[in-house]
């Protein structure tokens, strides 16, 4: 979801610290979401709309919704998001997303209103659920809140993005991220070195 943090910031005369205590996060994160090296979700958005109103909030998003008309009524019924250039096996999330506005980005049609980027699945780790080639839907999650362990999530790390089910490590600084397909082995990744956390809503395949 593209959202302008700084314009809305400086149109409601707030400080990132006063962002810090909305949200309950640190500062150098709500740097991160002003300047575009992460994307600020649906759940951040929702809080805003709650402390100062749809309209105020509304006027800074540039997420295309897809809405349905049936008697009147309004439902969202999916969205536009862009096809992040890279492959669940190499690159970088964050610097992928500050160059969707620089460059000739392709979008796709999500089915689901939440979701907010597309990747594409890689190699043949995690098939047969997800086959290469596969289109992934995904939407960042709060890393430091509840995990659903077992569930299937895009880790954006250090050494490069990986689509893998998740379950705790061997101690409270580590991941372990587990395969599908059995021929590919479980590793653990650091904590530290993850820099996002994305929770796959859905998989479209290619025929």
């Amino acid at each position: 979801m593209n959202f302008d943090l700084k314009a809305f910031r400086k149109e409601n005369k707030l400080s990132q610290s006063e962002l810090c205590f909305i949200w309950g996060i640190a500062q150098p994160y709500v740097s991160a979401l002003e300047n575009g090296t992460r994307p600020v979700n649906k759940e951040k958005i929702k809080v805003l709309i709650d402390n100062y109103g749809e309209e105020k909030v509304s006027k800074h998003l540039s997420k295309d919704i897809i809405i349905k008309e049936s008697k009147g009524a309004k439902e969202e019924i999916g969205a536009m998001v862009p096809m992040i250039p890279l492959t669940a096996h190499g690159g970088s999330i964050n610097d992928a997303i500050k160059q969707v506005s620089k460059i000739s980005t392709e979008f796709i049609i999500s089915p689901i209103p939440e979701a907010e980027i597309a990747i594409v699945v890689s190699g043949e780790s995690m098939a047969p659920e997800f086959p290469a080639g596969a289109r992934v839907l995904i939407r960042e999650i709060d890393q430091t809140a509840f995990i659903e362990w077992g569930e299937t999530f895009v880790l954006d790390t250090v050494n490069g993005v990986v689509l893998r089910q998740l379950m705790p490590g061997s101690d409270g600084d580590k991941l372990l991220c587990k395969a599908i397909n059995v021929k590919f082995p479980p590793f653990e990744v650091l904590k530290n070195d993850v820099r996002s956390i994305y929770r796959v809503l859905l998989v479209m395949s290619t025929k």
